[in-house]
């Protein structure tokens, strides 16, 4: 047994010796004297011995039982069935952690020594400290960084057990989860079997800055009819935190070719670099120092800075720096960093850098007359030949001097026993579309699924358009377009799509947007086919149009397969029936920049923010950090078994220990965000919890906020009053027993009067 105040219990306990003392002293022998009625009392006392025995000890066990009741309501036991009359119960406590990135704020800049994950822990652990297994006390253990993840659940007795896992908890990359981590503690609260008459405390440790918590979201309660549910949540910080997020680190030209001609080394020359920001905090005027460097084979050449001023309430900018990719090789890596401030881990971003000796690029043709035929008899594959190739009168040259390497694969000898035909092509280009088969597209999607860049133009002499059904089948594209083409009157212009409209990674056009916004203007089209309304499926985006027409139609779409591959599709072949665009200036740039940039933003999955799914390419079965230090097996569906949270280089590998690739784990920008959040505003929506929800403030009595926030019962007295009510009923019990037990009369009639006075008078004649 347990008691809620246990010294006085045991000073309670031990009075129960008076009144045996008492009783004891009141029975010690004392000198006889005698006198003559002595014999007739001694007769007396002989007949009633037994029965006066039996009243004395009656009254001594209740005089103990009144001191011992006593005792026990001024110690207050912690009985299961008494407990639940009291509000003294049993308690699990989920602890919900906030370890995400926020969580890493420090209130000294550029420290995080003194960040608040610290002091979350310390909140933690004197939490847990209250906590008595021997009362029926359980905690869990919920960490909130993206996905949430349920460290100790169910609750375990052992909160020693459970403080020593928050204190070899680590802060993480990604953003704080708590709908993931509310999902698992309704679940374990409504799966609990043995939770009669404990009592569930749901404890929320986060800063609540709005990089951790959106109060915009609608939380659903936790309690249920049969048990209820109490929330405390840490007192959300108020300290002005000033941060710098690196949102984006994005390289223009994303993929290396080593063995271009042109350069004076090694390398491509240079690799310009667009670094997004974002702040939080004061927004007061302020300058913020970007470095960035291009690392490879355990290297670090000088970093290239750029200065970002900033401007009273300014939240974004952008920097730019061109690297020096002369001396990269194959396992270059992009890093930048900022100034420290107050949250050093959204202060760097790392992304690999593919690079290729020879950008191959497979050419599916039937017949190429480029070279041979004149100039008005060439058809699409002619235009796109000389157009990949074009420093060379022989497009089927070993290697151009812009580096591509171009093959050609005759579509009859393209079947799914035959895929080797496209293997190591970093770009596909299919421009007879209609000749391919089932196996045909089988091989092409196979390809793709590896990582190959796929360009699909349609066939310039067909009246009906058939091959899109297996085209798209095949490769699972988001898209719809008609079957016929659609002739443009007037002989429409060409324009580049806005690029706001484009995601990031999907605007393969950028690096020489400004030299092509002016060659598209004299390029017109005749006829063109045409992207149908399509319902768009949960998660899939709607394809990117990446060139169009002057009235806004489509002329070319890029989409993205399952597997991740990028698919640029032209809805009007280059042919002079079709448009002039293939005798513009703009032909030559626009197709080497889509195959660079297709090829290397095409393919695995190459940075990952921290939290969210991987899709890891096909054949691999683990991923290894860089270091060595951690290893993650990957599933058959292509989901690692463990999510990524924290930032760092993962090498993807095969069975045979082949490294696939290599995946850049960065912080999720939201993170970043330190902007503190007023108190009321997220007790406010906490309450969609519970009705019952407090904040940990300071404790008047001086012990610390979680001990005093957690120790606090409703309804429940310093002693205990039941038992109180029962020492109460077992005195008057006694008070009774005495009274009847002593024998004595009081008659107030005369007639017992009369009698009484003479019985005595007899007696004393007697």
């Amino acid at each position: 047994m347990n008691f809620l105040n246990p010294g006085l219990a045991a000073i309670g306990l031990a009075c129960i010796a008076v009144p045996i003392l008492i009783h004891i002293l009141m029975r010690r022998r004392r000198r006889p004297v005698p006198w003559g009625a002595m014999q007739f009392l001694l007769a007396a006392y002989r007949q009633q011995r037994r029965r006066m025995n039996l009243e004395q000890w009656l009254l001594l066990a209740s005089r103990c039982l009144i001191v011992a009741l006593i005792a026990l309501a001024i110690g207050k036991p912690v009985l299961a069935a008494l407990g639940a009359a009291e509000g003294i119960r049993a308690r699990t406590v989920y602890i919900l952690l906030d370890n995400s990135l926020t969580s890493q704020t420090s209130t000294s800049p550029g420290t995080a020594s003194s960040g608040e994950f610290t002091a979350l822990k310390e909140s933690a652990r004197t939490l847990l400290s209250t906590l008595s297994p021997g009362r029926g006390d359980r905690a869990a253990l919920i960490t909130l960084a993206g996905p949430a993840r349920a460290d100790v659940l169910p609750a375990a007795p052992d909160a020693a057990q459970v403080a020593q896992l928050v204190e070899r908890t680590q802060p993480a990359a990604s953003r704080a989860d708590i709908e993931g981590a509310l999902r698992l503690t309704r679940q374990a609260i409504q799966e609990e079997k043995d939770a009669a008459g404990s009592e569930a405390v749901v404890v929320v440790l986060s800063p609540f800055r709005s990089g951790a918590m959106d109060l915009a979201r609608t939380l659903e309660s936790l309690s249920t009819t049969s048990r209820p549910v109490r929330v405390i949540a840490e007192s959300p910080a108020q300290t002005v935190a000033d941060n710098v997020t690196i949102a984006r680190a994005q390289p223009l030209r994303p993929l290396l070719i080593t063995g271009d001609a042109g350069a004076a080394g090694p390398g491509t020359g240079s690799i310009p670099v667009r670094i997004e920001l974002t702040r939080s905090g004061s927004l007061a005027q302020g300058v913020t120092q970007v470095r960035a460097w291009l690392a490879s084979s355990g290297t670090q050449p000088p970093a290239q800075t750029a200065v970002v001023a900033w401007t009273p309430g300014q939240r974004t900018a952008t920097a730019f720096v061109t690297l020096d990719a002369r001396a990269a090789t194959q396992d270059a890596t992009l890093s930048v960093e900022t100034d420290a401030d107050a949250l050093l881990g959204d202060n760097t971003f790392i992304r690999p850098i593919e690079s290729v000796s020879t950008l191959r690029v497979a050419l599916i043709t039937p017949t190429l007359s480029a070279g041979a035929s004149a100039i008005d008899t060439f058809a699409s594959q002619d235009w796109l030949a000389l157009a990949l190739s074009p420093q060379t009168p022989n497009p089927l040259r070993a290697a151009d001097a812009s580096g591509i390497r171009l093959e050609t694969v005759d579509p009859a000898r393209l079947t799914a026993g035959a895929a080797a035909e496209l293997s190591g092509a970093a770009t596909i280009v299919v421009t007879q579309p209609h000749t391919l088969d089932a196996g045909g597209w089988r091989a092409i999607a196979a390809a793709a699924e590896r990582g190959s860049f796929l360009i699909i133009v349609p066939p310039e002499a067909e009246a009906a358009h058939t091959w899109i059904d297996a085209c798209v089948q095949a490769l699972a594209l988001p898209l719809s377009l008609s079957r016929e083409p659609t002739s443009v009157g007037g002989d429409e212009g060409l324009a580049l799509a806005p690029q706001s409209t484009l995601p990031p990674d999907e605007d393969l056009l950028a690096l020489v947007r400004p030299e092509l916004e002016e060659l598209v203007k004299p390029v017109r089209v005749r006829k063109v086919l045409t992207l149908q309304p399509r319902s768009e499926s949960a998660g899939t985006p709607a394809p990117a149009t990446l060139l169009a027409l002057a009235d806004g139609t489509p002329f070319m779409i890029s989409a993205r397969t399952p597997s991740g591959s990028l698919v640029a599709l032209w809805l009007a072949p280059p042919a002079l029936s079709w448009t002039d665009l293939p005798a513009k200036p703009l032909m030559v740039p626009l197709l080497q920049e889509l195959v660079r940039q297709g090829a290397g933003r095409s393919g695995p999955q190459r940075t990952l923010t921290a939290g969210n799914a991987l899709r890891a390419v096909t054949g691999a079965t683990e991923l290894a950090s860089t270091d060595g230090a951690s290893l993650i097996r990957i599933a058959g569906d292509g989901t690692p078994l463990e999510p990524l949270r924290s930032q760092g280089l993962w090498n993807l590998r095969a069975n045979d220990g082949r490294t696939l690739s290599t995946l850049a784990v960065n912080h999720d920008p939201a993170a970043g965000d330190t902007t503190p959040q007023r108190a009321e505003d997220v007790e406010r929506w906490l309450s969609g919890l519970s009705r019952e929800v407090s904040l940990l403030t300071s404790a008047p009595t001086g012990e610390a906020p979680a001990q005093s926030a957690l120790s606090a019962r409703r309804s429940a007295p310093p002693i205990s009053f039941p038992l109180l009510i029962a020492a109460g009923a077992v005195a008057l019990l006694e008070l009774l027993l005495a009274r009847w037990f002593s024998h004595a009369k009081v008659e107030t009639s005369a007639g017992t009067a009369a009698t009484a006075t003479t019985s005595t008078t007899g007696s004393a004649a007697a």
